[in-house]
């Protein structure tokens, strides 16, 4: 418990405390000429340099009035072992930083830091902050050494029955007794906060309840009721009912704040691991979108800015391999998810050649349809389009329960890691920094064509790189390396084969990506459509086509399906 009683009869003197009206201050330095001060009862390290002069005309004015300051001092012969070796090496790094700025003491309240500050930053492994805090500290303490220990340690603290008394400077004449009837009050309190977090109530808002309920004095005065709290020491302070409250269940204050669905998914049991329920290679493929954290410019012009590329992957379970990605402007689009599907058909290799990439053979898998597609509840994967291409190409859809992206975490663990690739790879390029100042418009100069080479070339080191796979037996026996491609390689000759699209099947499978509204007229210019004329070279296929109409029965007759 820190005190200070003013007093005419000390003598001032280095380590001595003075009260003014911006607080109490320790002397630091006093000599003929200058005297340094250092604030106290503050978070900052609050340094002051006034002349000799200055201070004995202040201190003859009462503007500074010496004072009696007592503190709590942990005593050293009851420290454990690990808080000796603690103060040990704090002591050593205080020692060194006193010899690195004394007796520049002004540096400190300008927060520039010597050279030498800087060099003992680095070899000692310290944070800047760290160190003023330990420095700071130890010269509020009048160079206590124990102010370098956590203020919790000590006996005080050391019993095994906790102490929720009243810790509030301010606070120290409290007449509220630890007792069993403080107890049923914060009890009550408690259960009324767990029973009505969910509809927002707050601690705070449980803390005014009870004293509400307890804390307040009845009285008729000049003919009416009149209510009021009782004075302040005869109230508990609100840390002490957060104390009690944290101590009865720790870690439950933070998880209250959080909304139910993020609750649900970051404390949910776990059951087995993303591979359970999963049969081989290509029965469950994971796909969703993001929005990459870049801003992008137009490719005409790099001067105009275009905002953020939306990145879409699929991610097969078994193997956790990347098979499909995609990169453009539309987010929470049929187009872009369609354009997601059409990877799992074409060959990436080609397409990766022309962003100047090369693909070892085996790395990227495509050519076959999922057997099940688990996605989120997104409006382009439960729109009645995507319900009906899985109809069409035998391809059982599952959505997850909203706010549950750890049900399917191997492509959001996918687009966590390309995300941190980008801010070193693109860093100071349109970045969007998570915090104030971020200057990504200005500094913005990719467009999307660069932005896909990311992507691609992230796909292509994702797949042939170890992974935290769960290996079985048979993997193990067979030397399988835990990289994504391997596995997947392993699965499809000892495991199960995907469905590979081949013949026919490759024409239904562009076919269904379509969409239903085709809305095309033909005529002996060719088939319009929104307003553009296609020319047919074939005109047997245009007198088909006059007979088939915008039946899609009609249509699939005509390719053979």
């Amino acid at each position: 418990m820190q005190k200070a009683e003013e007093s005419n009869n000390i003598k001032i003197e280095i380590g001595s405390v003075v009260k003014s009206k911006e607080g109490l201050f320790r002397i630091l330095v006093m000599n003929e000429k200058t005297v340094i001060l250092i604030q106290l009862e503050i978070e900052k390290l609050n340094v002051i340099r006034i002349s000799m002069d200055f201070f004995q005309y202040e201190v003859e004015n009462r503007e500074f009035v010496p004072v009696i300051w007592q503190e709590e001092k942990i005593p050293i012969e009851r420290l454990t072992k690990e808080e000796e070796e603690e103060l040990t090496r704090k002591s050593m790094l205080i020692e060194r930083m006193l010899q690195a700025i004394y007796p520049a003491w002004d540096c400190l309240q300008t927060r520039i830091s010597k050279r030498e500050v800087s060099t003992l930053q680095n070899e000692l492994c310290c944070s800047k902050a760290t160190m003023y805090k330990l420095l700071r500290r130890y010269l509020q303490s009048g160079r206590q050494k124990t102010a370098l220990l956590d203020g919790r340690k000590g006996e005080k603290n050391r019993s095994n029955e906790y102490n929720w008394g009243e810790t509030l400077r301010g606070h120290g004449d409290s007449k509220v007794q630890n007792d069993d009837k403080l107890k049923a009050i914060f009890e009550d309190g408690y259960s009324f906060y767990i029973q009505n977090a969910q509809n927002g109530v707050s601690l705070m808002a449980a803390y005014r309840y009870l004293l509400a309920k307890y804390y307040m004095a009845t009285e008729f005065k000049d003919g009416s009721l009149d209510s009021k709290f009782l004075p302040a020491n005869e109230i508990p302070s609100y840390k002490r009912f957060w104390s009690y409250c944290n101590r009865k269940n720790p870690g439950m204050l933070s998880k209250m704040k959080m909304p139910s669905r993020e609750r649900r998914n970051n404390e949910r049991l776990l059951h087995g691991n993303s591979q359970s329920g999963c049969l081989g290679p290509g029965h469950i493929v994971e796909v969703d979108e993001v929005e990459i954290d870049m801003i992008n410019v137009a490719s005409t012009d790099s001067r105009q800015t275009v905002g953020r590329a939306v990145m879409y992957l699929a991610v097969d379970v078994y193997s956790c391999c990347i098979v499909g990605c995609w990169v453009d402007y539309d987010n929470n689009s049929f187009v872009g998810i369609t354009n997601l599907l059409m990877n799992l058909l074409e060959n990436p290799e080609e397409r990766y050649r022309r962003y100047g990439l090369e693909v070892p053979e085996g790395i990227c898998p495509y050519g076959f349809v999922p057997m099940e597609l688990r996605t989120d509840q997104g409006a382009e994967y439960t729109s009645g389009d995507m319900r009906r291409i899985g109809r069409e190409i035998g391809m059982n859809i599952t959505l997850v329960a909203p706010g549950t992206g750890s049900l399917k975490g191997l492509v959001e663990q996918a687009f966590h890691q390309f995300q941190e690739l980008l801010r070193g790879a693109a860093a100071g390029k349109g970045i969007i920094l998570k915090r104030y100042g971020s200057q990504h418009y200005e500094t913005a100069c990719a467009d999307i064509e660069d932005v896909r080479k990311i992507a691609y070339n992230f796909v292509i080191y994702f797949n042939q790189h170890k992974r935290n796979y769960p290996m079985d037996k048979n993997m193990l026996k067979e030397k399988v390396p835990p990289v994504p491609a391997a596995i997947w390689k392993y699965g499809c000759e000892n495991i199960m084969s995907p469905r590979w699209i081949t013949g026919t099947m490759r024409d239904r499978f562009i076919f269904a990506l379509l969409k239903t509204d085709r809305q095309f007229k033909i005529s002996r210019r060719g088939i319009t459509y929104k307003g553009l004329y296609y020319e047919l070279m074939e005109d047997w296929f245009l007198d088909k086509m006059r007979k088939a109409g915008n039946r899609k029965e009609a249509i699939l007759s005509l390719i053979h399906i």
